[in-house]
């Protein structure tokens, strides 16, 4: 076989594979993150980003809170925003369309119901946890095991890495 024809035809079986929201049936999903002070709340900003099922990017959206990031803590320097907790988990609520991705999820939920939102959806975490074995599941761990280049620790660059591990699956 040439190996024009051979390019020509890994395009096309890469073009069409299918995806996993494709698998999943799901024509849009929201992937969502949310950075706090600690693990019980001070939520510093909030991120999403709003999927088709070809894995391209509909909208996104990050709203840094009015909460001061703690010196040393793991975001960086994060400026302090114009919204409360209450408005920026509101405009993330109000962003969400079709099923909701996270990474380890269950953290969100936890957030988001303080705040009268109730939330289920897919956990990319736990899914992977399922499939490989890797040393640790933390986001950064996972990313270099599927060779996803993660800019920072914050809640738009965790949704994009998010989106990146689900483009390599």
């Amino acid at each position: 076989m040439n190996s024009t024809l051979d390019i020509k035809l890994k395009d096309n079986l890469t073009k069409s594979r299918p995806t996993i929201l494709h698998t999943l049936k799901i024509e849009k999903a929201t992937i969502i993150d949310i950075e706090t002070v600690n693990f019980v709340g001070g939520i510093l900003e909030v991120g999403a980003i709003v999927i088709d099922a070809k894995l391209e990017i509909i909208s996104e959206i990050e709203v840094r809170t009015n909460v001061k990031v703690p010196q040393g803590h793991i975001c960086g320097d994060i400026p302090c925003g114009k919204f409360s907790e209450g408005e920026a988990t509101k405009i993330l609520s109000n962003s969400i369309e079709g099923m909701i991705i996270g990474w380890n999820l269950e953290f969100e939920r936890r957030i988001l119901v303080r705040y009268g939102y109730a939330i289920s959806g897919f956990d990319l975490m736990k899914w992977i946890k399922q499939i490989y074995t890797i040393n640790d599941y933390k986001l950064d761990t996972v990313c270099k095991f599927f060779s996803v280049e993660k800019v920072e620790h914050r809640a738009l660059s965790d949704c994009l890495a998010v989106l990146d591990i689900l483009r390599k699956l």
